[in-house]
């Protein structure tokens, strides 16, 4: 059965602005590519990490960082560490320099911008010609403390999930339809 479909052009009209939004689009210029950044020593927070499954099969351990100095503030560059035989004890050396010194750590993912960390970056040119960053290096520097989530519930306030309630009351039907 075939589903009558409207044109985006009619949705985005229907919606406001629709022949704007075309209009600009049309007129925008396109991004350049990022392109790796340059050889250097980076300072950059540990936005998240955790275990991770390579293509191939082969896990591991990765990183992304969020470069939080310099010119390229804001930028991300990541970092695996191999968990085979061969690797282990490397990989194990270099975690546990970030705190991850157990298989119980190796198993939780990595607490939110909470460690600031200086990375060594080189480029590196693949077979095909494709130039990318890898972090040579890790070296922690600092613990920080995250920045407050704007959304959070004000201290003391109520109905939120900072004192386990939601202020919606789930369950209240929970006892069947009374008449």
């Amino acid at each position: 059965m075939a589903t009558n479909r409207k044109p985006l052009a009619d949705i985005l009209t229907a919606a406001g602005g629709g022949d704007d939004i075309l209009d600009r689009f049309d007129t925008a210029e396109a991004a350049d590519d990022f392109a790796p950044v340059p050889r250097g020593v980076y300072v950059a927070v540990a936005a998240r990490g955790g275990l991770m499954v390579a293509k191939t099969g082969t896990r591991g351990y990765e990183i992304e960082f969020r470069v939080i100095e310099g010119e390229y503030a804001g930028r991300r560059l990541w970092r695996r560490w191999w968990l085979t035989r061969d690797a282990l004890a490397y990989t194990k050396r270099d975690l546990a320099k970030l705190g991850i010194d157990s298989g119980e750590k190796l198993g939780r993912p990595l607490p939110p911008d909470r460690l600031v960390c200086k990375l060594t970056a080189v480029v590196r040119k693949d077979d095909d010609g494709t130039e990318r960053n890898e972090v040579k290096a890790v070296e922690f520097v600092r613990l920080q403390t995250p920045d407050a989530d704007p959304y959070a519930p004000a201290d003391g306030a109520t109905g939120g999930p900072a004192d386990g309630g939601t202020g919606f009351p789930f369950g209240a039907n929970a006892g069947g339809a009374e008449s």
